[in-house]
């Protein structure tokens, strides 16, 4: 079974925006059941981010990027695009 993140990659990049959004969603919601409140999976932000970039949805994708990569910062990872 492939890891939401793969999936919405998927749907993302078959010029399926639409269909990508709802799982990118989905996907910012089990990472906060995992992680507790206030908390963000760098990779998971750089995804939905480009799901809304896809969308020309660009101050919430400038304000999730942004959040994805103050989240990699600290662990030394770094969030770069596909």
């Amino acid at each position: 079974m492939p890891s939401g993140v793969s999936r919405t990659r998927r749907q993302a990049g078959s010029c399926r925006p639409l269909a990508a959004l709802p799982l990118s969603e989905a996907d910012e919601a089990s990472a906060a059941i995992l992680q507790g409140p206030n908390r963000h999976d760098a990779a998971i932000d750089l995804e939905h981010g480009l799901v809304l970039v896809a969308l020309g949805r660009d101050v919430e994708a400038s304000e999730v990027s942004t959040r994805s990569a103050s989240q990699a910062a600290p662990s030394g990872a770094t969030a770069t695009g596909p």
